[in-house]
């Protein structure tokens, strides 16, 4: 069962009013108000899988607005009884709530990254204590990743499916070249066969596919990439290695391709599928590396040669 957010929201707010009543001590009003963040953080979780998709990947402005909410928790630190500055007692809930807010939005935004695993092990160092040098850290976690901004979730897992579409298309076209009941047979001859194929592949995966994209137009004759994903920013060329088009070839047309792809304003990357069936590419890891070196801070190549075996 997904919680719907209208319905976690006020499932916090009765948490809030459930500790207001209590009678406990404040030490353990944070204890049981932990308890139901973490539950609030599990059931928000699934809510956060089924925002639309825009709102989950406008992952810098909510970046801002987390380390705009935790400058507010800076003023007026405390000194206590170990000895350690801590932050204001007047801002200690809402502290203990914005940390689990802002780790559950570094889990999903940044699964992999090991700042975001950083995050969690002082949330759990702190264990309520409100520590300002804790706290400080933390803010400078969220800071780093606003300047240095590095690949999203959304970014991975495109890449994943990439990958894998690259890696796994040559069983794919062996299974079509089975013979079927009506004694027909499906063969690739050339890159268009290929680029066919994989267009009808890329649209399971993506919903903006745009297959022939145009470049630009020079002396009336219009330079176009195979595919282009809007929502990722990122172009595929297809390209299918026979005797009379290997390395060379390829390499040096690629290098064309790059340069073009990179002034292209949708376009942040550049996925370049090398399909050599009959392993005609002599050196293929060689020239993988000469064309991923091509990558720039702005603009990154990554190039498959398949199948390798």
């Amino acid at each position: 069962m997904f919680m719907p957010l209208y319905r976690y929201n006020n499932f916090k707010d009765q948490s809030h009013r459930f500790l207001s009543q209590c009678r406990c001590k404040d030490k353990e009003k944070s204890s049981i108000f932990q308890i139901l963040s973490d539950i609030c953080l599990v059931t928000s979780s699934f809510f956060v899988n089924l925002q639309p998709k825009k709102l989950r990947n406008n992952n810098m402005t909510s970046l801002k607005d987390l380390i705009k909410q935790g400058e507010a928790f800076a003023e007026e630190p405390q000194m206590a009884r170990d000895d350690k500055l801590h932050v204001n007692y007047k801002f200690r809930q809402n502290l203990f709530e914005w940390q689990n807010t802002a780790f559950m939005f570094l889990y999903y935004q940044f699964p992999n990254h090991p700042q975001s695993s950083a995050f969690k092990k002082l949330i759990d160092e702190d264990n309520h204590s409100a520590i300002y040098t804790i706290y400080q850290t933390q803010m400078g976690i969220l800071n780093s990743f606003l300047n240095i901004q590095p690949s999203s979730n959304n970014d991975v897992y495109s890449n994943l499916i990439l990958s894998n579409i690259f890696n796994n298309f040559n069983r794919f076209v062996h299974q079509l070249k089975r013979k079927r009941h009506n004694g027909r047979n499906c063969f690739i001859s050339d890159e268009y066969d290929v680029q066919d194929l994989l267009y009808a592949v890329l649209k399971l995966h993506f919903d903006d596919v745009i297959d022939e994209e145009c470049l630009s137009q020079n002396a009336g004759s219009k330079n176009r990439m195979d595919f282009l994903i809007k929502d990722i920013q990122t172009a595929i060329e297809v390209k299918y290695a026979k005797d009379s088009h290997k390395d060379k070839q390829i390499g040096d047309e690629l290098i064309i391709d790059i340069d073009k792809y990179s002034r292209h304003p949708n376009c942040k990357s550049l996925y370049c599928f090398i399909y050599d069936p009959n392993h005609c590419i002599v050196n293929p890891r060689t020239l993988e590396k000469d064309l991923n070196n091509k990558s720039t801070n702005d603009f990154k190549v990554k190039v498959f040669v398949r199948p390798l075996e």
